[in-house]
């Protein structure tokens, strides 16, 4: 049944691929991005045009780049909202946009090019330059749906529809293919992290863009677990400010060396790092990003704490506008 709002449709796919297995790293999503805007030109290309197999493309396009969206938190009635696009599915499928098909094509090449660019500064080998212009994930990412929206409209095609015979079909396809992977937007740390602190802190965390950990090995040493979740955590330091996260949370047993741990995570800023107050808290700069850290829970009488099996350090940029752990 087709939904009445993006935000449900961004909601499904992200339910779908959690069922699968979860997110492939977002720099793979990016080929299969890209793999799928080729297969879309080759379609366009033809002499006689196969309009179901085009509008199949177009739905796998909008869903790979959704799951992107996913990744980073993004928002996509949000999005939508701030490029003057409507997020009501009715409005969606009506937008139409007079434009040559082949041009419409390169406006979408160039759009999942801009894509590329961001997720490579994130996660790939390309460090962004001083000059660049700021760029983020969100933006390109909702630009892109509205060319898609526009193609489809120019072939006389529900887009949504092909999204939900393309999640249909992936659902039973791709059961029990895939192994199951990490990323930061699904790890349970973060699902621990925002269960522990609903009681103090419910209104912000409602809407807090927070990445979580990897899964914390018991019989892993604490410098290896901490490997683990380095890749993502600087990720974190990269794109936090553009795409607008609140925060990264590392979990760890309330049977570890909590100083220890700590101590280890504050050993990477070097002599950057200082206390800034009496509630364990501190500052300090890790791959040029200043950020503050926060040991949590504060309050060791607090009945919502007392039985707890986990301890978080909580890391937010010292730029953010989140509130504070107050």
């Amino acid at each position: 049944m087709q939904h009445e709002h993006i935000a449900q449709y961004q909601q499904q796919i992200d339910n779908h691929i959690k069922k699968l297995g979860g997110y492939w790293r977002s720099i793979s999503a990016l080929a299969r991005l890209n793999e799928e805007v080729g297969e879309l030109g080759e379609l366009l290309l033809q002499d006689r045009l196969n309009i179901d197999e085009i509008g199949t493309e177009i739905a796998d396009i909008f869903v790979i780049s959704t799951c992107i969206a996913n990744q980073y938190l993004n928002y996509l009635d949000e999005e939508y909202t701030l490029i003057g696009a409507p997020v009501a599915i009715r409005e969606l499928q009506n937008l139409q946009q007079p434009f040559p098909i082949k041009d419409r094509f390169i406006l979408i090449t160039q759009r999942s090019g801009k894509i590329a660019r961001i997720i490579n500064h994130y996660e790939g080998d390309k460090p962004k330059k001083h000059s660049e212009k700021p760029m983020r994930l969100g933006h390109e990412i909702a630009t892109l749906h509205m060319q898609l929206l526009f193609l489809a409209r120019d072939f006389d095609l529900n887009v949504f529809h092909y999204i939900d015979r393309v999640l249909a079909h992936s659902a039973t396809r791709d059961k029990d293919r895939f192994d199951i992977t990490h990323d930061p937007t699904t790890e349970a740390s973060r699902t621990h992290f925002l269960k522990a602190m609903e009681h103090h802190y419910a209104q912000f965390l409602c809407n807090a863009k927070i990445w979580g950990s990897y899964e914390w090995d018991p019989e892993a040493s604490l410098p290896d677990n901490l490997r683990h979740s380095l890749p993502s955590f600087i990720r974190f330091t990269k794109c936090a400010t553009p795409e607008g996260l609140d925060g990264y949370v590392f979990e760890f047993p309330v049977t570890a060396d909590t100083p220890l741990f700590e101590h280890t995570i504050l050993n990477l800023a070097g002599d950057s790092a200082k206390t800034i107050d009496d509630r364990n808290q501190w500052c300090f700069t890790f791959q040029n990003t200043e950020v503050i850290a926060t040991a949590l829970p504060y309050e060791e009488n607090d009945q919502h704490t007392q039985d707890r099996k986990s301890d978080f350090l909580y890391i937010r940029l010292l730029s953010s506008t989140c509130p504070p752990w107050e």
